[in-house]
């Protein structure tokens, strides 16, 4: 009687835990995907193009995002970014149109709502 006893004992507690792993092995999962949504959503905005960003966006940037954007503008127009031509062409006609100095920690003060791309001449030979 005493094996019958531990059966039902062994039953009865094995129930309960099963029961917990899974409500614990729940709550694990939507913490990841929590911590995953969290980690991703910022990155959903790296799919905008350099050249939709706006002169007042620009001149909020770091001077190190401000080059990068440059730099991705230029890959975006099929442009060598290696090129100092082209580096320098780009700073300055977005310098100009955009009133904020590409290597320095200004704002913009021109063309506040008008985009990156407006800022240069696409078709043009030379910059």
């Amino acid at each position: 009687m005493a094996t019958g006893a531990t059966t039902v004992i062994g039953t009865g507690t094995a129930r309960p835990g099963r029961r917990r792993a899974a409500v614990a092995g729940t709550g694990r999962r939507l913490v990841v995907i929590a911590c995953l949504t969290a980690v991703t959503l910022p990155l959903a905005g790296c799919g905008n193009k350099a050249g939709d960003l706006t002169c007042q966006a620009f001149g909020e940037m770091s001077v190190s995002d401000r080059s990068k954007a440059l730099n991705n503008l230029l890959s975006e127009h099929s442009l060598e970014v290696a090129s100092v031509g082209n580096q320098m062409g780009v700073a300055q006609n977005v310098d100009s149109f955009c009133g904020s100095p590409a290597m320095l920690q200004m704002p913009a003060t021109q063309n506040l709502d008008r985009t990156l791309n407006d800022a240069v001449n696409w078709d043009a030979e030379r910059w």
